[in-house]
């Protein structure tokens, strides 16, 4: 059967009735509504061939039985072939994995690659090949777009599936748009090869081109693939708009996917067209593909081509540092090879990674970027993770539209140079690389020209990203500026007289003033070393700096805003951490007799609870989260409401120290363990003593109530453990394996087990069911301090002297990790609710807050980094006081930049300040409209002064008249 069809000439005149009957006036009408050519429609209506599938599509419109009024075109079988011939063909076709094209047999095939590169040597994409393939032969797509980054092998995929689906079509045709070749161009170079001898008779206009090669689509069974779509679209705008001149291939494209053919057009492109967007669905006609890198297999095998073979331990770092891109894992494999002799470590030592082609592919590729997207690609690249859109947009300044923005992000995903990963958003590995290189070439440049333009834009470095990642940003992005200022200035002389010509012109240029540059500029005398006692800073906007251990001496920050700048605070070393039920709140104590509050989602220190004396040495939330206990070597236990930040109950009775406290799970007793060899039972809600429980014959440092409630495990200084019926006050059992003091208990979350660490450096794990001892971990190298489990008591984090926190797998006994960072021994440790997260306190001063599945540290906690909303010196230069953004005032020693007194405001955030005179008043005023008249010194408000209807932004005391002065002299 041919695969053409014609009107049989006695039908004509019937079909033209048909054609008035259904209520078309016209030809044109009838094809318009077809989505037609008006040619075709002419050729069917006068009784020349058409396709089979239009022909019987029209008489279905016509209400015609097509097999009564059809004639078959023999004539249009190539060179007059009868079926019988082309019968091995089709058979051929057909038997094609997934061809069920059954109503199109396939007559002829012929194929021109043009300029297409050989793909002989091809691994992997099996999945991509087959997905593309179903799409466009069994599925039969009309337009199907291979979409992705620089360098990730769309070319070459695109070539191979022309070869692997080459007999499913009558014509096969490859074209790179590398050059951007005008539209009428290359569809006139197309249409040549599809039928030469109509080249010659092209209508004049684009339109007229493009309808007559949608023709050609219809008539016959057509792949084309046009390579390189990136080229003919417009640099510096939104994604998708075309160059002046090349808007046609919009028409061609919308034309393609909207009209009916039975060919398929295949795209490859670094970004997606705007009518892909309008035109594509998962179960329509037009689809896209995005590619992403290469699997660890197929990656080797890249490598192996070029000639390097290593071991997979050698080369699976490569693969991943690349992100599987094949043009980057030849270039860098020759690179190993001809510059590193093949020393894969040296190679990854190189903080540059990317050259040559690559290099050049993804500059190509950036130019394209409009501002807003420029943006997001640095910020992203200085996030170096998952960044939400709200982070993204904070960082940003000056800060753009919502709407700007959100199109920016849209614009660079259908770049394929940005990733979406649970609303959040991040770059592969080359890409940050990249970018990174690049952000830091400019600055250097800015540096040295004093031309600013990214410096006041954008962070070197953040304050409040995780420790590792904030390490990466130092490492990655501020050392390699410091080199180059070192490079080019050679001298710390020179080098500081260029910083100094960058402070004054911030200082001098309104639109520098708000910005990064101060903060920036901060962090870079920091990191080099370089004394700024006596600078200038009053005025500007302070973004990101770390002021930790910086001599600030007679810096002037007068009417400075300092937002999310970190400043040095002494907490004193941390004894105790413990995290809310909930999570969100984690709580420490310290050696300065404090204990501290903390929001974990932002590191952000919410509450000081002040009143102990000594020690604080055990800290315990309420099952409700609502109170917390505190034990301390003042002899006292403390009941904290969190809600009001005051103490509920002190409670005396022991006469040593007190070492521990524990709530049981009803919250209805707290335990108490003490110096003194005792342990008592305390009514949490009148703060009587229940009873007082004696057996051991030293000190008691630890407890922990079962979770059933019912039990009480006690451990001490004469190495036993003791386990107490909680109602009758009796001691059920005495363990006496540790050979040395028991200093912190902790039953299991399920009450099948408990765990005792010892200064007999082991923890010993104890089947509750009948106190036997089944498992001794053994690895730390001193006195153990601390343990707690994970919320599925399969997991238990141990702290020790040896400065070292140890996960331990409870069924095998075997330390899965140890993690270090702590500069001395660690005090306690404590598993987030969740299980993901946990926290430790050292002696070293510093809360650390790790991450359970990579073992890496999140955050430490050494200072403040909420907004500092104003800063001023007493006027004696002893004090320095700063409003925050956490609705706190806390004035601070200028000498030494300890924190003296911390004055909670509970009205709002504080956004000016003057200090009296003398030195001893301190006013205050904020976001409530309020100002507060404070004796610092005592923490004493004495006076609320209202009356404001908005914000206080300013204050000042009257001077003191110089006879009083001479008086008071």
């Amino acid at each position: 059967m041919s695969r053409s069809l014609k009107v049989r000439t006695e039908y004509i005149g019937k079909i033209k009735l048909a054609v008035r009957r259904h209520g078309f006036p016209s030809q044109r009408a009838l094809a318009e509504d077809l989505r037609l050519a008006l040619s075709t429609v002419s050729n069917f209506l006068t009784g020349k061939p058409v396709d089979r599938a239009i022909f019987e599509e029209i008489c279905q419109k016509l209400s015609l039985d097509w097999k009564e009024i059809a004639e078959v075109d023999i004539a249009c079988l190539t060179n007059g072939t009868p079926d019988s011939e082309a019968e091995p063909l089709r058979s051929r076709s057909q038997a094609q994995p997934g061809n069920e094209v059954s109503n199109l047999e396939i007559v002829r095939s012929s194929t021109d690659l043009g300029e297409a590169p050989d793909v002989s040597l091809f691994y992997g994409r099996s999945q991509e090949i087959a997905t593309l393939s179903q799409w466009i032969v069994r599925d039969q797509c009309r337009l199907v777009a291979i979409l992705g980054v620089g360098g990730i092998g769309k070319t070459a995929l695109s070539v191979k599936l022309a070869h692997q689906i080459a007999d499913n079509f009558e014509y096969v045709v490859w074209r790179s748009l590398r050059n951007s070749p005008p539209l009428e161009e290359i569809l006139t170079d197309l249409i040549q090869f599809l039928d030469p001898p109509q080249s010659v008779n092209l209508p004049a206009t684009e339109y007229g081109i493009v309808s007559r090669f949608l023709d050609y689509l219809r008539q016959h069974r057509c792949l084309i693939v046009l390579d390189n779509c990136e080229s003919i679209l417009q640099e510096s705008t939104c994604v998708g708009d075309y160059k002046s001149g090349y808007e046609g291939y919009g028409y061609l494209l919308k034309s393609i996917g909207e009209s009916h053919h039975q060919s398929c057009v295949v795209l490859t492109s670094r970004e997606k067209p705007s009518e892909l967007v309008q035109m594509e669905g998962e179960r329509l006609s037009v689809r896209s593909l995005r590619l992403n890198g290469l699997s660890e297999l197929e990656g080797y095998k890249i490598l192996e081509t070029k000639g390097y073979s290593g071991s997979v331990a050698e080369l699976k770092p490569l693969v991943e540092r690349y992100s599987g891109n094949p043009l980057a894992l030849k270039v860098i494999s020759t690179a190993i090879t001809e510059l590193f002799d093949n020393n894969i470590a040296e190679f990854i030592n190189q903080e540059t990674i990317l050259f040559g082609d690559i290099w050049k592919l993804l500059s190509e590729q950036f130019v394209r970027l409009s501002p807003v997207e420029v943006q997001v690609m640095y910020w992203l690249a200085i996030e170096r993770e998952l960044t939400s859109l709200q982070d993204i947009r904070e960082n940003i300044f000056p800060s753009v539209p919502l709407r700007e923005l959100l199109e920016a992000i849209e614009s660079l995903q259908r770049r394929s140079l940005i990733e979406k990963q649970s609303s959040s958003f991040t770059q592969q590995p080359v890409i940050v690389e990249y970018v990174t290189n690049r952000l830091i070439e400019q600055l250097q440049v800015e540096i040295k020209t004093e031309q600013i333009s990214l410096i006041h834009k954008f962070a070197l470095v953040k304050t409040q990203s995780k420790d590792f990642v904030r390490e990466s940003q130092l490492r990655l992005i501020v050392n390699p500026i410091i080199e180059g200022l070192r490079a080019n200035f050679r001298t710390e002389a020179n080098i500081r007289k260029k910083l100094d010509s960058l402070l004054h012109k911030i200082r001098n240029e309104d639109e520098f003033r708000l910005g990064y540059a101060a903060g920036n500029l901060l962090n870079l005398y920091r990191y080099l070393g370089l004394d700024i006692a006596g600078y200038d800073f009053s005025g500007l906007t302070i973004r990101q700096a770390l002021l930790q251990d910086m001599n600030l001496q007679d810096v002037n920050f007068s009417d400075s805003e300092f937002i999310h700048s970190l400043f040095t605070q002494t907490f004193g070393g941390i004894l105790a951490v413990r995290f809310s039920p909930d999570g969100k709140t984690l709580a420490t104590s310290s050696t300065n007799c404090e204990i501290q509050l903390w929001e974990v989602a932002n590191k952000q220190r919410i509450l000081t609870l002040q009143g102990h004396t000594n020690w604080v040495r055990c800290i315990s939330f309420h099952p409700d989260g609502k109170l917390l206990a505190s034990a301390s070597d003042d002899g006292s236990l403390r009941v904290w409401d969190l809600s009001k930040g005051v103490c509920k109950n002190v409670l005396r009775g022991h006469t040593g120290n007190v070492y521990g406290s524990a709530f049981s799970p009803d919250g209805q007793l707290i335990a108490s363990t003490s110096h003194d060899a005792t342990i008592r039972l305390w009514n949490v809600e009148n703060g009587d003593c229940l009873r007082i429980l004696s057996g051991h014959f030293s000190a008691v440092i630890g407890s922990s109530f079962s979770p059933c409630g019912k039990l009480l495990a006690t451990g001490s200084f004469d190495n036993t453990i003791r386990i107490w019926d909680v109602d009758s006050g009796n001691c059920l059992h005495t363990l006496t394996e540790h050979k040395n003091w028991v200093t912190g208990l902790s039953f299991s979350p399920d009450g099948k087990w408990l765990a005792s660490p010892s200064c007999d450096r082991t923890i010993r794990i104890w089947r509750v069911a009948n106190w036997e001892c089944i498992k001794i971990l053994e690895g730390h190298t001193g006195w153990i301090w601390g343990v707690d489990w994970s919320f599925d008591s399969k997991l238990i984090a141990s702290c020790s002297v040896d400065c070292t926190v140890k996960l331990w797998d409870i069924m095998t006994g075997e330390c899965l990790r140890t993690l270090g960072g702590h500069g001395i021994q660690i005090w306690r440790v404590a598993f987030s609710p969740d299980g993901r997260t946990i926290a430790t306190g050292a002696e070293d001063q510093t809360i650390a807050l790790w991450d359970v599945e990579s073992g890496r540290r999140i955050t430490t906690m050494t200072g403040y980094s909420n907004w500092v909303r104003s800063a001023i010196f007493s006027p004696n230069g002893e004090a320095i006081a700063t409003g925050h953004k956490d609705k706190t005032l806390r004035i601070w020693d200028s000498n030494s930049y300890r924190c003296l007194q911390e004055l909670p405001d509970r009205g709002g955030g504080i956004s000016s300040l003057a200090f009296h005179p003398n030195s001893e008043l301190l006013a205050s005023g904020g976001h409530d409209s309020i100002v507060k008249v404070w004796n610092w010194q005592s923490g004493q408000c004495l006076a609320v002064l209202k009356g404001h209807s908005d914000e206080v932004w300013g204050l000042a005391f009257s001077p003191i008249p110089p006879t009083q002065r001479r008086s008071q002299a």
